[in-house]
């Protein structure tokens, strides 16, 4: 495969992806990749600081949405306010949620089973993925972290 041939296989220009959790870590880091295959993406998470710097480091084609993915009825909300910001969501990104910051093999079933641990990503992104399946059939991706 030619360097030109890498390059299209991995273009996205005129797509839009929203990405929970997209101002620091792995959605970054996504986002980043996104933007430089030509998408545009949609930053959301509760952090504005931390968005607008994500956004200020990633250019014209990344906007901040300020939002908290643990209320499920904003899911709504969110994605009409993307539209608005960056056109119509073609890629989901569910990378919102929290996590322990320690060895999985040190982890007890107490912390693993724990309602803050998985509840963020787990009931926010299924009703987010359910409501864009459903409601956005511009929708044409959802990448789903866990």
């Amino acid at each position: 495969m030619s360097h030109t041939d890498f390059n299209k296989a991995f273009d996205l220009t005129g797509q839009t992806a929203l990405i929970t959790g997209g101002g620091t870590g792995l959605g970054f880091g996504m986002a980043w990749c996104f933007v430089a295959s030509g998408a545009r993406v949609v930053l959301v998470g509760r952090r504005k600081v931390k968005l607008a710097q994500a956004c200020s480091l990633l250019g014209d084609n990344a906007f901040a949405l300020p939002g908290d993915v643990t209320k499920l009825k904003t899911a709504g909300a969110i994605f009409e306010a993307a539209e608005r910001l960056a056109g119509p969501v073609t890629i989901l990104v569910n990378n919102a949620g929290v996590h322990l910051k320690k060895p999985a093999a040190q982890t007890t079933d107490a912390e693993f089973a724990s309602e803050p641990v998985w509840k963020v990503s787990k009931d926010f992104t299924l009703s987010l993925s359910y409501f864009c399946a459903q409601f956005r059939t511009s929708c044409g991706c959802v990448i789903q972290l866990i």
